[in-house]
């Protein structure tokens, strides 16, 4: 591009340019958002202007820029694509501690035998580490099992309600003491205070979340935040090589081995509950990520 702007008159450098570069394209809800381009190769940014920005030359590859997004003291990195079309958050929405936020936008995912094509999505936020077994002790000496208005019942699940009381009794130790069911009287096993929760329905999940004024995402945010409608062939290497799958134990929640997005142990450790039921009766629940006892494929599977 510069050669361009220095020698516009040379047709080589003209010809050149027309075969190796394409346009990329920026669309933004909101505008003054300062942009700013990596191009592969370059070590640093190159400013762009502020929104409304139509477009901008990129090479003609596939991982061709990085662009960053700053609005409102908050940076947002997008990976390389030809089409930017993003939705920022409400000012006034405040981002939760230890939360990685994400501009909406709309994208094609795909599970294993699944595709879904043109998915918009809102912006939102998740935790950048799995539930420890520390955080979800709180929940249950909260008396979180007891208290109805942390469980969403009656719930339908086919041609069965389930109630509260009925239900929550089914969650128990090793010791029937309410709580996850590898716990024993109530407490998680020794020295694991910081690896992630195992042992709980997707009920027991759902009803911490909303202990904590927060939802388990749902499919679609859980695979956007994954990495994985961007380049699912690199993501599930750069994840799974580093990740906690084929192993004997859990790690730490904190461990940032094979992290994306900034999210730790985003594949493997443990599997991750989303919001959404499936299936024709709405009876199946969706475990994503894979688990440490598990292979690597089982990242998008």
């Amino acid at each position: 591009k510069k050669l361009i702007e220095d020698y516009p008159t040379n047709e080589v450098i003209k010809s050149y340019f027309e075969k190796s570069s394409q346009y990329a394209y920026l669309n933004t809800n909101i505008e003054g958002v300062e942009v700013s381009v990596k191009y592969t190769g370059d070590s640093i940014y190159n400013y762009l202007g502020k929104t409304p920005i139509d477009s901008f030359p990129v090479s003609k590859s596939r991982k061709s820029h990085i662009l960053k997004l700053d609005y409102d003291g908050k940076e947002f990195f997008q990976n390389s694509k030809l089409f930017h079309n993003y939705v920022f958050p409400n000012k006034n929405i405040k981002i939760p501690e230890n939360h990685k936020a994400f501009l909406g936008s709309d994208s094609w995912m795909f599970l294993q035998g699944v595709n879904f094509d043109n998915v918009k999505i809102d912006p939102f936020s998740i935790s950048k580490n799995e539930v420890s077994n520390k955080d979800f002790q709180q929940f249950v000496d909260d008396g979180g099992y007891e208290n109805p208005l942390y469980w969403d019942f009656p719930f339908q699940i086919g041609n069965q309600t389930l109630d509260f009381n009925s239900t929550v009794k089914l969650f128990t130790d090793k010791y029937g003491k309410l709580g996850p069911a590898n716990w024993s009287y109530g407490k998680y096993p020794s020295g694991l205070e910081d690896h992630p929760v195992t042992g709980i329905s997707w009920f027991e999940a759902k009803a911490y979340a909303k202990y904590k004024n927060m939802s388990l995402p749902n499919i679609f945010q859980w695979l956007y935040a994954s990495g994985l409608p961007e380049d699912w062939f690199e993501i599930n290497r750069s994840v799974t090589n580093d990740s906690n799958y084929n192993s004997a134990q859990t790690r730490s929640v904190n461990n940032n081995n094979g992290s994306y997005n900034e999210l730790n142990n985003i594949g493997g450790n443990v599997k991750e509950w989303t919001l959404n039921p499936n299936g024709d009766s709405k009876e199946k629940f969706s475990i994503l990520g894979g688990s440490f006892s598990e292979q690597p494929y089982t990242f998008n599977n």
